[in-house]
């Protein structure tokens, strides 16, 4: 790090315990605990130092931060080693740690901040069985209207989706169980950025931004009505979900169940 430049680029990360044995675990697969790091970051949520700034300076939005622990792992005919995993994000409030998510929330966060292509989901279609599918893509679409200066939001995603493992064997032919697993599906999705949204405004916290985008696409209300008292506002502040999703096709037998 003996160049400005270089130390922007650096990924940032939040350790869950002591940060020492982050930087002492004993990574199989790389010689260095920085290595081991920064190969898990790029897979995951990359955020350095540049994107922590810019939130901060930002109106309306809350920084975000990849939390890491140590778990102890044995491979066959080898001593326990210290593994280093992720394990959900640091949310932010302006420059400190407000909470750490969940499993639920992770994901949820990861849909709002588009981190979940080519990332796997296994919905539940009854008490013993499941689908996994694979995310192919999907677009996220925020939007607003105000009601007495108060913006009321609504987020739309439309998710296609790959089908991986049909454990209940669904015949996704059929128009009728097709809806169930596509419902099934938007349910399942719905919960996981719901989950992120309520606890984050319960907090008085914006990690995906919803402050940012009126600020960016209606900038005189809010200067003159929600500025200064935005974190007060957001526990109030109304958030519809909408979920459209789709099965394309079957992975395994390359069948294709709904046209792009």
């Amino acid at each position: 790090l003996e160049h400005p430049e270089s130390r922007l680029s650096t990924f940032l990360l939040v350790a869950k315990g002591e940060a020492l044995d982050i930087l002492t675990s004993s990574p199989h697969f790389e010689q260095l605990p920085a290595e081991a790091l920064r190969e898990l970051t790029k897979t995951g949520f990359d955020i350095d130092t540049r994107n922590v700034l810019n939130y901060l300076h930002l109106p309306g939005i809350d920084p975000v931060i990849p939390v890491v622990k140590t778990v102890k792992t044995k491979n066959r005919g080898n001593d326990p080693k210290q593994e280093v995993q992720m394990d959900g994000l640091a949310i932010m409030k302006d420059d400190f740690l407000q909470f750490m998510t969940n499993e639920e929330e992770t994901a949820g966060i990861s849909w709002l901040l588009n981190k979940m292509i080519d990332k796997s989901i296994t919905v539940p279609i009854n008490k013993d069985s499941e689908i996994n599918l694979n995310i192919a893509e999907y677009k996220i679409s925020p939007s607003f209207k105000l009601k007495n200066n108060l913006p009321e939001f609504t987020i739309k995603l439309k998710v296609d989706t790959i089908l991986l493992q049909n454990e209940p064997d669904l015949n996704l032919e059929d128009n009728e169980i097709y809806k169930m697993a596509t419902n099934k599906t938007e349910q399942f999705i719905k919960k996981q950025v719901e989950s992120i949204l309520e606890h984050s405004k319960k907090e008085g916290v914006d990690p995906y931004g919803l402050g940012y985008l009126v600020y960016r696409t209606n900038n005189m209300v809010w200067e003159k009505h929600l500025r200064d008292k935005w974190r007060d506002l957001l526990p109030d502040i109304k958030v519809h979900i909408k979920i459209e999703a789709d099965i394309i096709r079957v992975n395994n037998k390359g069948v294709k169940i709904r046209e792009a």
